[in-house]
């Protein structure tokens, strides 16, 4: 639950000042997606000894709520 973090944030930076930035940030990419109200952004990484290329486990877990742009 990142209980450390957050004290520290807390302390720092403002009680749940990392929340609002969170969100946002998704509220941004989300606009740039131009689909939903929230998202995030993800990018590939070296597939090599992990899985085939042209395998995405996340775009299967997402189904139909994943955009990718290529």
């Amino acid at each position: 639950m990142h209980q450390s973090q957050k004290e520290w944030l807390d302390v720092s930076q403002g009680l749940d000042s990392y929340l609002n930035s969170m969100q946002e940030m998704s509220e941004e990419v989300g606009k740039l997606s131009k689909c939903f109200k929230y998202a995030e952004g993800w990018r590939r990484h070296n597939h090599l000894g992990f899985s085939d290329k042209d395998h995405s486990p996340l775009a299967e877990a997402l189904g139909k709520n994943i955009s990718i742009d290529l």
